[in-house]
């Protein structure tokens, strides 16, 4: 019989430290609620719910395709600097991203 290594040990280890850290975070919010207040907020669930729902998909709004799963939590496109050339807005930063021709313009 083969023991995985140590590094999968140790990743595993600190996942389930971490699952159950949100656990009792879920846990220590419910029982302050109901020790001060004596009702159940089932709204509590649904908060934790929309927070993963929101770290796992994109959502479309005015704005375009948002995303809420890293340190820059907003879109795609609000990561590129865009101008006004030639009458309309162009997007100038980044290349790969930029307008045919279009370069940035300062004054």
């Amino acid at each position: 019989m083969t023991f995985p290594s140590a590094t999968l040990l140790a990743q595993s280890a600190l996942s389930g430290v971490f699952i159950g850290s949100l656990y009792g975070l879920l846990g220590l919010g419910l029982g302050l609620t109901w020790g001060l207040l004596h009702i159940i907020n089932l709204a509590h669930f649904a908060f934790a719910f929309l927070a993963a729902y929101l770290k796992k998909n994109r959502i479309d709004t005015i704005q375009g395709k948002l995303r809420f799963d890293g340190p820059s939590n907003y879109g795609d496109d609000l990561m590129r600097v865009k101008q006004v050339q030639n009458g309309r807005w162009v997007t100038v930063y980044p290349k790969e991203y930029a307008a045919p021709g279009a370069t940035l313009a300062v004054q």
